[in-house]
């Protein structure tokens, strides 16, 4: 496979692909930003001097049922232009993360189907990683919905880990998602009123069970 297309397909940006090898049955992918595309994360700047670096080990989607590992060389750097010392960043990894951004999204979408739990060992990943990529997707999604429209709602809580809980709001006419919040309660639920009264909407129904934490007053 040439290395552009593995590129697209692992969501590689900014940084290319030095060396492919096969290793105890997965695929091996060295990646490394080449020295005149080094660039401090904060202002922005190419006048940096190196100050050594590090191979991260990152999970990524599986090709068919091969595992997918990238080893991404992290440079240090000081900045002449800010005056920081900071760490390499990439756009298809966040920082102290060891999985990509694409596997974050594929078990996110794998939980339309399946339990938490199950995609998380689908893919290789923590139960906690799988919650947060579902809880991001969903709030993500959300914001780009228009409110102006809605009349009735149901409001529910869901209990995701000791002590955590989630309220989600349905449009009732739609049957989508409008929004997803941790926590609950009232205080979980003030921020979709004040949006919804932002896009003027006219709230006519809402539906929820009398759990003392949910009730509105």
């Amino acid at each position: 496979m040439e290395k552009a297309v593995l590129k697209h397909l692992l969501g590689i940006e900014g940084a290319e692909i030095a060396d492919l090898r096969i290793e105890e049955g997965a695929v091996i992918v060295y990646v490394a930003t080449p020295r005149e595309g080094i660039r401090c994360p904060y202002c922005g700047s190419s006048h940096v001097r190196l100050q050594g670096s590090k191979i991260r080990e990152i999970k990524s989607l599986p090709y068919g049922e091969t595992p997918v590992l990238i080893r991404l060389r992290v440079h240090r750097m000081e900045c002449y232009e800010c005056g920081k010392h900071p760490q390499e960043q990439f756009s298809f990894v966040d920082p102290g993360v060891h999985h990509t951004k694409l596997l974050e999204v594929q078990s996110a979408r794998d939980c339309m189907g399946m339990t938490i739990k199950d995609a998380a060992q689908r893919n290789g990943l923590r139960w906690h990683s799988v919650r947060n990529a579902l809880r991001n997707r969903l709030q993500e999604s959300v914001r780009r919905i228009d409110l102006s429209g809605i009349r009735r709602i149901a409001v529910d809580e869901i209990y995701v880990a000791r002590r955590v809980f989630m309220t989600v709001v349905l449009d009732l006419d739609t049957h989508s998602v409008v929004h997803v919040v941790e926590g609950q309660g009232r205080d979980a639920l003030r921020c979709f009123f004040a949006d919804a009264r932002d896009h003027g909407a006219r709230i006519e129904a809402v539906a929820m069970d009398m759990s003392p934490p949910t009730v509105m007053r």
